[in-house]
Order: C-alpha cells, then sequence, then structure tokens
C-alpha cells in the first residue's frame, strides 16, 4: 500500500505543479471575456488526472482483493484437516472483468466530484468578485490561494489515503461476500492499528467482531471511519469461535458512514 501511495502522491505533485499556471491562465482569460466565461471555465488536464484517479482505484481495489484471496486460500489450507468431506473454496487471484468496469466507472465518479470541489470553489470567489467590482488581479490573487491549497501535497494526501482505505477495504468485502464463500466466511473481525495517531472510533471498533449477515452495518462502518484511516476487515470462518461484540456507540466521523461501493453489486461481480 505505501508503493501505492507513494506513486500517486509523486504524480499528483508533478501534476499539479503544471496544472497551477494553467489554471491561473484560464482563470485571467474568463475574467477578462465576463461572467459566462467564468461559469464554463472547466480544470485543465482533466484527462491526466482522470487517469491519477483511475490508477489509484484500480490498483487500491486489486491490492485489497489478491491480499484477500491469499488469506481466502491460506485459511482453506489450515482448516482442510477439518473438513475432508466438505468442498472448501477454490480462489484465484483474477479480477472479474465486471468488477473491473465498475471500478472504471467508480473512479470516474471520484473524479467529477474532486474537479467540481476544486472548480466550483473558484468559480464562487470569481463571480462574487465580479458581483462586487473587485480587481481583476485581487481575484487571481484569491484564486491561486484557494487552488494551492486544493492542489497541495497535504490535499493530495488525504485524498490518497482516504480513497485507498475504501478501495483496498471494499476489494477484500468484495472476495469475503463472493457467493462460493456463503457459509464458509460467517463474521469479520474489524483490525485497527493502534497508536498514537489511532482515532477514538478505530480505538473503540479495534477487535470487535460483527455476523456477514449485518451487512447495513458494515458498509456503515467499513473502513475508513476517518480520514487517513489505516484499519482493515479480517474474515471470520465457520471453524473459529468467535461472538458477534459489534458496538455503534461511536459513530463514523461526518460523510463517512456512506463513502463505501454498493457492495450487493461489488459482491456479484465479484462471484461473476
Amino acid at each position: 500500500m505505501e508503493a501505492i501511495e507513494s506513486a500517486f502522491l509523486k504524480d499528483a505533485q508533478r501534476l499539479n505543479e503544471k496544472r497551477l499556471p494553467q489554471l491561473i491562465k484560464r482563470v485571467e482569460k474568463a475574467l477578462a471575456e465576463g461572467k459566462d466565461s467564468v461559469e464554463a471555465m472547466q480544470m485543465p488536464s482533466q484527462k491526466e488526472y482522470r487517469k491519477l484517479i483511475r490508477n489509484l482505484i484500480i490498483a487500491s481495489s486489486m491490492s485489497g482483493f489478491k491480499r484477500a484471496d491469499t488469506e481466502m486460500d491460506q485459511l482453506t489450507r489450515r482448516y482442510n484437516q477439518y473438513s475432508e468431506l466438505e468442498r472448501l473454496p477454490i480462489y484465484n487471484d483474477d479480477l472479474p472483468p465486471e468488477l473491473q468496469t465498475f471500478l472504471e466507472n467508480y473512479a470516474l465518479q471520484i473524479t467529477v466530484i474532486t474537479e467540481e470541489t476544486v472548480l466550483n470553489r473558484i468559480k464562487e470567489i470569481l463571480l462574487q468578485g465580479l458581483l462586487a467590482g473587485t480587481e481583476p488581479a485581487h481575484l487571481v490573487t484569491a484564486v491561486q490561494s484557494a487552488a494551492g491549497a486544493a492542489l497541495s501535497v497535504a490535499h493530495a494526501t488525504t485524498i490518497v489515503r482516504t480513497e485507498m482505505s475504501k478501495m483496498y477495504n471494499a476489494g477484500r468485502l468484495a472476495r469475503y461476500t463472493a457467493p462460493e464463500n456463503e457459509g464458509f466466511v460467517v463474521a469479520l473481525q474489524y483490525d485497527a492499528i493502534i497508536d498514537t495517531r489511532t482515532t477514538h472510533i478505530c480505538q473503540h471498533l479495534d477487535g470487535r467482531v460483527i455476523a456477514i449477515d449485518r451487512m447495513d452495518l458494515i458498509m456503515e462502518y467499513s473502513p475508513p471511519n476517518h480520514f487517513q484511516c489505516r484499519s482493515v476487515w479480517l474474515p471470520v470462518t465457520k471453524f473459529e469461535t468467535w461472538r458477534d461484540d459489534w458496538s455503534t456507540e461511536v459513530e463514523p466521523e461526518r460523510g463517512f458512514a456512506e463513502g463505501t461501493p454498493d457492495i450487493e453489486e461489488l459482491r456479484g461481480l465479484a462471484g461473476s
């Protein structure tokens, strides 16, 4: 995962260093032409940014999907001695083409959302400035400040860690809940990294187990549950002793309870 994050941040910094001056040129041109041009303005280098986000989404999902495959294979080998008469799941590490298509579409959605967030803020500054009669030079300075923050390394870090965690865990869920695992994976365990950076919610959920059929709560609490969340799901099989001790006493941070892609769709795609 560190390699995925490092590659994204390196490429994002290189792209944003190019995009910022391109954006300022577009702002200056739009200001000279008036309100209609401001409203029609688009972010520069959209195809490159879309490719950057796509690579992040696909790589993170595949990493989670294939890691879960490895875990499932290890679990079937471990418990094979107890189930000689049972047909345990057979795994392969191929990402189903339907799941690949789903991830491509999801990557496009994230691209549009993150681009529009920046662009709408810039347009707001410009349109309010035009209405108030603010000098164009002052508006350009204001846009540079807003765009500089949005295209910064810090903002890119937030994007990569949030989306990487989301899609890594989505890939794992897709494999754990695939049809061939029905009756084998019976629950999930929340696994958090405990250190000085651990948040209250992840500390509260660490080690807790939830039955696999409680999908609504699994989706609500699927990592990430806050910015830069490092927690993951682990599988619990029918051969292990467990009890459902899930707690909803602490809720995900605002905006994170509905962030995971539709697992029902992912579940079907993973088993296709």
